[in-house]
């Protein structure tokens, strides 16, 4: 099992008070061509386990990766860089089932519901604070970056624009490291 070093801020509540969040970390595990998995950390702040698993089971696919599944569900109060990790194996292997991941196992919240409305906006994107119209005029899917094609790089730039600090920053994040990471590296030789 993969430990990681984790970050968050945790409120305690009761278990229906839907106002208050508890922070979960998710780890996604993605096939990244033939016999490499990519373990990538993701921390959300919900009210109930279910919606920080369809916030996890949801996520877009990047990198040309091959979603598997969830490996871990779980409380956490420490902070976590959303820094993947890549090794080899069968990603299969590392995938738990929903009912075996530890957050729903937690009896504080086995026979409790959870919001529907708060469940539909955790799903649905924030809107922009302007439209980046020329984005479209670019072929991004011929361009390449770090991780191959640069087809997801329009996307992240209109997040930049997004009414919500945390797409804010998870563009910045995934335009720093596709397109700055070969950069540093070459700087550094």
């Amino acid at each position: 099992m993969v430990v990681w070093g984790l970050v968050a801020n945790i409120k305690l509540s009761t278990m229906n008070d839907f106002d208050i969040k508890t922070q979960f970390l998710a780890v996604l595990i993605y096939a990244d061509g033939e016999g490499w998995i990519c373990e990538e950390p993701h921390v959300s702040a919900t009210s109930h386990p279910e919606i920080a698993y369809q916030l996890a089971a949801g996520n877009e696919q990047r990198y040309d990766r091959t979603f598997i599944g969830v490996s871990c569900l779980e409380e956490t109060s420490e902070e976590i860089e959303p820094i993947a990790r890549l090794h080899q194996g069968d990603a299969h292997q590392l995938v738990q089932s929903k009912t075996d991941l530890l957050a729903f196992n937690d009896p504080r919240w086995q026979g409790t519901s959870y919001d529907e409305n708060e469940f539909r906006e955790a799903l649905t994107e924030p809107d922009f604070l302007m439209d980046i119209a020329v984005l479209d005029d670019i072929p991004w899917q011929t361009l390449k970056h770090a991780y191959g094609s640069a087809y997801d790089v329009p996307q992240d730039l209109r997040r930049l624009t997004s009414t919500s600090d945390v797409y804010r920053e998870n563009a910045l994040w995934h335009l720093f490291g596709s397109i700055c990471h070969r950069v540093l590296f070459i700087l550094q030789l």
